[in-house]
C-alpha cells in the first residue's frame, strides 16, 4: 500500500506538474518562439507577448486581462512566491534598480492576477519553461519538455511513501 505525504509537497508538486502541461501544450502548439526580431540563427530577444500574438511559456498562461506591455524585459525570476502569492524581488541599487522593482513588482501583479499557483514549485517550472523557450530551438521543444515532465514526475514520485 502506498500513501502520499502529508506535508503539502505532493500538492504542491501535483499544482507544479499540472502548470507544466499547460505552457508544454501552449508551446507545442504555437511551435515558434515568441520574439520581435530573430537573427540569422533563429533567436532573438524573447517576449511575454509579441505584436503578432505569440506568447512565451509563461506569457502562454497570463490572462489577456492582465496582461501589461510593461512587463517585458522582466524575467521571471524577478518574482518569487511569498505567503501563496507572487511578490517582486528585492533589487538592490544596480543602476536600473528603481526600474527593476517597480516592473517586477509589476510582473508579480499580473501573476497573481492570472491566478497562476504561486510556489516554489511552479517557480522552477516557470523558470525551466522559459528557459526552454528562450534557449532550445522550436524543433527541440517536445524533446526537451518531455526530459523536464519526467524529472517532474520523478519529484512528485519521491514523495510517494511506500
Amino acid at each position: 500500500m502506498t500513501e502520499m505525504i502529508s506535508n503539502g509537497q505532493d500538492e504542491e508538486w501535483a499544482i507544479a506538474l499540472e502548470v507544466f502541461d499547460r505552457i508544454a501544450t501552449h508551446l507545442l502548439k504555437q511551435g515558434e518562439r515568441a520574439a520581435e526580431a530573430i537573427d540569422s540563427d533563429g533567436f532573438g530577444p524573447c517576449m511575454y507577448r509579441t505584436s503578432t500574438g505569440l506568447r512565451c511559456a509563461v506569457g502562454g498562461i497570463i490572462d489577456d486581462a492582465s496582461y501589461d506591455p510593461l512587463i517585458e524585459g522582466v524575467g521571471i525570476n524577478g518574482c518569487m512566491p511569498l505567503d501563496g502569492a507572487w511578490a517582486p524581488r528585492q533589487y538592490r541599487s544596480l543602476g536600473h534598480g528603481e526600474q527593476l522593482q517597480a516592473s517586477a513588482a509589476l510582473l508579480a501583479r499580473v501573476l497573481n492576477e492570472s491566478k497562476i499557483p504561486a510556489s516554489k514549485a511552479v517557480l522552477r517550472v516557470l523558470v525551466t519553461t522559459q528557459s526552454i523557450h528562450d534557449c532550445h530551438r522550436p524543433e527541440s521543444w517536445k524533446h526537451v519538455l518531455d526530459q523536464n515532465r519526467l524529472e517532474l514526475v520523478r519529484n512528485l514520485s519521491s514523495l510517494v511513501v511506500v
